[in-house]
């Protein structure tokens, strides 16, 4: 049907991050996840377009290397149940399959990048940046941290109105024009979430220095983007 169609859209366009949705949660927790009521959750992303698709319930389970997770595989219902052991054991035979593939496609240095960084931006993903901030306490013991998160405003109406695709492309471009305004010998960068960012700003002595750092970034964007031809 035609609501399926757009759930199936929605599903494959829209980039989960850590935490976020069914996705997400399995990523963060590193476990099968059971959603018996996934179409009510209203505060989950896609439960809506779950409902008008005739979608109950859902799970999801990782997919797991080295300890690390590369993906996720979630599946759905148009009952509200709770799977039995024999779908489940099927399903985790897949995963087990695919995460023996894992290796055979990818190096261990394109394996510790992916697991490092977003794909999208090539940034460090939130995992990685909670990593280095904990390093920076813990070994280091950097007695100056500051943390900025950066948002962009007004991003759904973006989406819409540019679509995925341009979208994307201008989350490339404000990725890029942020990390080359920061020092590198002092700050980290990452994406946090669909529509934002976040910088790890360190071995600074006054918090003067933290508002002129945040001030440059903010001159960083006084200038718009430009995505094929267009001023955004």
């Amino acid at each position: 049907t035609v609501a399926i169609e757009k759930f199936e859209y929605i599903s494959q366009k829209h980039r989960f991050d850590f935490g976020e949705c069914l996705p997400g949660k399995v990523w963060k927790d590193l476990c099968v996840i059971n959603i018996p009521d996934f179409s009510n959750t209203t505060e989950l992303f896609r439960s809506y377009d779950a409902k008008n698709a005739g979608l109950q319930s859902a799970f999801g389970t990782p997919i797991i290397y080295k300890d690390k997770c590369y993906g996720i595989l979630d599946f759905f219902s148009f009952k509200k149940q709770v799977p039995s052991t024999e779908p489940l054991n099927y399903i985790s035979k897949i995963r087990t399959l695919l995460a023996e593939f894992i290796p055979q496609k990818h190096s261990e240095e394109e394996l510790t990048y992916f697991s490092h960084h977003d794909l999208l931006t090539g940034l460090l993903n939130q995992s990685a940046f909670e990593e280095e901030v904990d390093r920076l306490i813990t070994e280091i013991k950097c007695q100056s941290i500051a943390i900025i998160i950066i948002n962009i405003n007004r991003f759904k109406l973006i989406n819409e109105s540019i679509g995925y695709k341009k979208t994307d492309l201008l989350l490339k471009l404000i990725a890029s024009r942020l990390y080359e305004n920061i020092d590198q010998t002092n700050s980290y960068i990452a994406k946090l979430d669909s529509n934002a960012f976040i910088i790890c700003y360190y071995k600074f002595k006054l918090t003067e220095e933290v508002q002129l750092y945040a001030r440059g970034i903010q001159i960083a964007f006084h200038e718009g983007f430009h995505i094929n031809h267009e001023i955004t």
